[in-house]
């Protein structure tokens, strides 16, 4: 028998058997580890994008405060900024209230 690999012809079949379940358990351990890091990184973004939900709706308040207290006080004669400061505070309330309705779902089930 030639000599391919030094002396693993030495090793018997109780050797290799015991070396391939020792490689099988290691393998279903590092997918064990990998799905349970992988959920604690998908709790993570749940999170983060609830809490970028909430910070969309802030900013949508404080535009809508801001375009209040300056047409009160002040002389808001140009259509073209009321215009943007609406559709901008629009947009940023309506993906805020869905990043946090799409997390409430996620968190029932």
């Amino acid at each position: 028998m030639p000599q391919v690999w030094g002396n693993l012809h030495l090793l018997d079949a109780y050797t290799l058997n015991f070396f391939s379940y020792f490689l099988l358990a290691c393998y279903k351990n590092l997918l064990y580890f990998c799905a349970v890091e992988l959920k604690e990184i998908q709790n993570v973004i749940y999170a983060m994008k609830k809490e970028f939900g909430k910070w969309l709706m802030d900013i949508a308040k404080y535009m809508t405060t801001a375009l209040v207290l300056s047409s009160v006080f002040g002389e808001m004669d140009s259509p073209l900024i009321l215009g943007i400061v609406v559709a901008g505070a629009t947009l940023t309330l309506i993906i805020g209230l869905l990043l946090v309705k799409e997390n409430k779902k996620k968190e029932e089930k």
